[in-house]
């Protein structure tokens, strides 16, 4: 999966985070939404939350379908004003089931 992350508010900790995730296996295309806060202010390490939508397109029987699912993410993140960058959260994808997720991230900021 391909991330972009933006911090829009440093006053609040706010971030926005836009995903795709290609499945050439399946003919699928998944994209990720969401929108995150922080914990704390100027700290190294931070209690993460947020919400968004997985929004997967599927093509089969020569049509498109397309799904939303919501998500709600928890988790923990390191990471300074510039340099690098970890966190692990968990994602709950709402739905009948609804699916947790385990994931990890590193990168680095700029």
């Amino acid at each position: 999966m391909l991330n972009y992350e933006r911090l829009f508010s440093w006053k609040h900790n706010l971030l926005v985070r836009a995903g795709i995730w290609p499945d050439f296996q399946d003919d699928a295309l998944t994209t990720l939404i969401t929108v995150q806060g922080l914990t704390g202010r100027n700290n190294k390490h931070n209690f993460e939350y947020g919400i968004g939508s997985a929004i997967i397109f599927d093509y089969f029987e020569e049509k498109t379908h397309y799904s939303f699912i919501p998500n709600v993410i928890i988790g923990y993140r390191f990471h300074m004003h510039k340099g690098f960058m970890f966190r692990t959260t968990v994602n709950l994808f709402v739905g009948w089931p609804t699916m947790p997720s385990l994931s990890f991230s590193a990168g680095y900021r700029f």
